[in-house]
């Protein structure tokens, strides 16, 4: 059933106008507008026609009435961890953002304007994508590269409550970097984190090589007397096929908390996610340590192999010792040239120890056997010299 159009005294489209906000106000038409939609639109309009978007709120919320940092509750929602390169040093993460603060400027359960509080009678307000709003500037501190879901419409949604309160949610896919000790690769535990704050200006290392300018930008960034960080109750969340999106690793725990990161131009809220990824041994031992285990077992059937066959034994040596060894360059390209030994090279320096023991014993028998026919050379020679 279609409601009857609201009415404020506008006779038109044009009366209404554009506010300095931003969205255009128009008339309701039955045949092209859903009602709903509508008010809530026109709602808006009404909250953003003397507001600024590049000022940020005051901090006031309906529990304090006192002006202070705003305060930014913040959850996780991680779908995937799609990747992680040893040889990079980082990992890949898909999930979304969810970000909670108050705007006093956008109460509209008790706003004073030309709608009436019945116009304005609901709990939310969807805000369109044109429609500007103060969203705090935080950035990934570890990240190297992502980007913004756009399929098939932007992954986003932003929605003001009655009483001021913003839900800001978006989905983002993030290259981050991640500080790995592979000592203990392939049996290894890593720590990778998600770390964000209040952006610290965009151009701030550039304006350390121009003091004199620092000065006038540093406002630009938001400390911790502006804008503080918090985790919301249920802080992170992590979806069920999360694990299955990682081949190699299992998402073992996480932890979350708050830091300060504290420069020459002041302190700064940041948030912190530590995911403990524990490598999945099954891949290695199946690809790497059963097959090894079987060459070095190959390389032991040269005991059992007439030491006199030396064109049975030699290729049999050099088969083994080829395929360790083209295993280990194979294993070492995919990680970094790190300065200390990993468990990974230690077995497989056994393995190839065990080889080289396997022909070092097939020489020495030759040796000893040389040694042999020469001792019995040397009897037989002094015992004809002792008949003569």
């Amino acid at each position: 059933m279609w409601h009857q159009p609201w009415s404020s005294g506008y006779n038109s489209a044009a009366e209404i106008g554009y506010p300095p906000g931003g969205s255009k106000r128009t008339t309701f038409d039955r045949h092209t507008t859903n009602y709903q939609a509508w008010r809530e639109q026109m709602t808006v309009c009404d909250l953003l026609a003397e507001y600024d978007a590049a000022v940020r709120p005051s901090g006031r919320t309906p529990y304090n009435n006192s002006k202070g940092p705003v305060i930014i509750v913040t959850s996780l929602n991680i779908r995937s961890i799609s990747a992680v390169s040893e040889k990079n040093m980082e990992f890949v993460a898909q999930f979304r953002l969810r970000q909670e603060w108050f705007d006093d400027r956008l109460r509209f359960m008790d706003h004073q304007g030309p709608l009436s509080p019945e116009f304005r009678n609901f709990e939310f307000i969807h805000v369109a994508r044109d429609q500007r709003l103060w969203i705090p500037d935080t950035f990934f501190q570890n990240e190297r590269n992502g980007w913004y879901h756009m399929l098939d419409q932007e992954n986003r949604f932003l929605k003001i409550r009655s009483d001021g309160k913003l839900i800001y949610d978006r989905r983002l896919t993030l290259h981050l970097s991640c500080s790995m000790h592979l000592s203990r690769y392939p049996m290894d535990s890593q720590n990778c984190e998600i770390a964000f704050a209040s952006c610290e200006f965009s151009g701030l290392i550039w304006l350390k090589k121009f003091p004199e300018l620092l000065k006038s930008f540093a406002s630009d960034a938001y400390t911790t007397d502006d804008i503080k960080y918090e985790w919301d109750v249920e802080a992170i969340r992590i979806h069920d096929g999360a694990n299955g999106a990682l081949p190699n690793f299992d998402i073992a725990t996480f932890r979350n908390g708050t830091c300060h990161s504290k420069t020459n131009t002041g302190e700064y809220s940041c948030l912190r996610v530590e995911l403990k990824l524990n490598r999945v041994f099954s891949f290695f031992l199946l690809q790497l340590y059963i097959p090894s285990s079987m060459l070095v077992g190959v390389a032991w059937i040269s005991y059992w192999i007439d030491w006199k066959s030396t064109a049975a034994r030699v290729p049999l040596a050099i088969v083994t010792l080829l395929t360790m060894i083209t295993t280990s360059h194979a294993i070492n390209s995919n990680l970094p040239p790190v300065s200390y030994a990993k468990s990974i090279d230690i077995w497989v320096g056994a393995c190839v120890g065990q080889s080289i023991i396997c022909d070092h014993t097939f020489l020495r028998r030759q040796d000893l056997e040389r040694v042999e026919k020469s001792i019995k050379k040397g009897i037989k020679l002094s015992t004809y010299l002792v008949i003569q």
